[in-house]
């Protein structure tokens, strides 16, 4: 997020470094009645709602990361937004920038519908919809969400997810409610006033701090290894408390990414070398020589490149990209020398992590997607392992000016069976 919010040029002699930052505003208590109207209202287009939304949080002295993260807009556009009403005030809201986005023309589709009863009869009403997070949800069943929202009007954004969940059969494919995606989706149609929830009210903090774990690996000698002398190679899928701890441990400290943390549908593995070796690290499950260790999780929504191997439409993508799932995360331990040992583990790990993967969430996956940065890697373990190089990535950035300075990455994908692209294509 915060990449979004101060990237800074490079600094030269004699020029100040740009951030872009939220200018201060202040507004009469007749302006702020206004636009807490036009905040709330379902008849004055998106657009305008979230601006109005976007200034009330500027004037409650919100982060401008808080509000990309709220209202969903990028921050350049937050930050004209501002500056345009402390120059002009509520006129700067009277007549919109820019056409409202496809996405945009269909929730005001559906707030009208909903708000006019003439027009809740016919095929349009049964059939129209609009989507959230991958569901599309009919003017019936938001309907039925305002219904239980009134019902419950003390109930947390969890417990009325898990209302929601029951109500409209919302679970995944291995029977877990959806309560965290539709919590979402409850907030993003807050934002979007198709409903009303509830102000979140602040908790005190909590004055109990977690103790920082200890670390659990230690920079060692490099040592080369011959793969015969790693054999047999063990994938331990991480279950434990003390797995988990040093699966973190180790990709935060040696990952160039730094991020230990994978979201949504996942699994991961310690890398152990089925041989002991008396001293070096272990787990509690004393499985050997740490090798390292790998993730997986959910594929990329869109990648252009992918999609055109696969020869997918949206429709296709969007149905069938549960059966993608994406290499996260892939460490050998620096001091861990050893040749062909990436390709190796990458070569043996494709088939087990699609099984485990049917065994956890009920999906059989049939391609396999990684990411490799051009300016750190050259993917060459991933090419002797077949991985099929397909294209590269066009960055992504709710800052505008900052796609053309994304890194490219190369995009690898490894078909796990030969009919890949049949699969892909079939309609769901």
């Amino acid at each position: 997020m915060r990449l979004w919010l101060e990237q800074k040029r490079k600094p030269t002699e004699g020029r100040s470094v740009h951030v872009l930052q939220l200018p201060s505003i202040h507004c009469t208590d007749d302006q702020k009645k206004r636009l807490q109207d036009m905040a709330q209202s379902r008849a004055i287009g998106i657009w305008r709602m979230k601006r109005a939304k976007a200034l009330l949080g500027a004037l409650d002295g919100k982060t401008l990361e808080r509000l990309v993260v709220d209202i969903r807009v990028p921050p350049e556009s937050v930050v004209k937004c501002v500056e345009a009403f402390s120059k002009q005030g509520l006129k700067s809201l009277q007549y919109p920038t820019r056409k409202p986005t496809w996405r945009e023309s269909r929730v005001e589709k559906m707030i009208e519908m909903l708000e006019k009863p003439s027009m809740q009869k016919g095929e349009d009403w049964r059939s129209f919809t609009v989507r959230y997070i991958g569901i599309d949800f009919t003017g019936s069943m938001i309907q039925k969400i305002r219904a239980i929202i009134l019902a419950h009007p003390a109930g947390t954004r969890g417990a009325l997810a898990r209302i929601l969940c029951q109500e409209f059969g919302l679970h995944s494919s291995a029977g877990k409610a959806k309560v965290n995606t539709i919590t979402d989706i409850l907030k993003r149609m807050d934002m979007d006033n198709l409903v009303r929830l509830s102000k979140v009210t602040q908790s005190k903090p909590s004055r109990r701090q977690s103790m920082p774990q200890r670390p659990l690996l230690h920079e060692q000698d490099r040592e080369m290894w011959h793969h015969e002398d790693l054999e047999p190679l063990m994938f331990v899928p991480i279950q434990s408390p003390d797995q988990q701890h040093l699966w973190n441990d180790m990709m935060s400290r040696y990952h160039y990414l730094k991020r230990p943390r994978l979201f949504g549908p996942q699994i991961r593995y310690l890398i152990w070398s089925g041989k002991s070796y008396g001293a070096s690290e272990r787990s509690r499950t004393d499985c050997g020589l740490l090798l390292g260790g790998i993730g997986f999780s959910h594929a990329a929504w869109r990648l252009a490149s992918r999609d055109a191997f696969i020869g997918w439409d949206d429709q296709q993508r969007e149905g069938r990209l549960n059966r993608v799932i994406g290499n996260s995360r892939f460490l050998i331990l620096p001091w861990i020398q050893c040749p062909n040992l990436a390709s190796m583990i990458l070569g043996r790990i494709a088939k087990r992590a699609a099984s485990d993967w049917k065994t956890t969430y009920g999906i059989q996956p049939v391609l396999l997607e990684t990411f490799v940065r051009q300016d750190r890697f050259l993917g060459t373990c991933y090419r002797a392992a077949n991985w099929i190089e397909v294209g590269s990535t066009r960055g992504y950035s709710y800052f505008s000016r900052q796609k053309k300075k994304r890194t490219p990455k190369t995009i690898f994908l490894y078909p796990l069976c030969k009919n890949f692209r049949k699969e892909l294509r079939r309609s769901p």
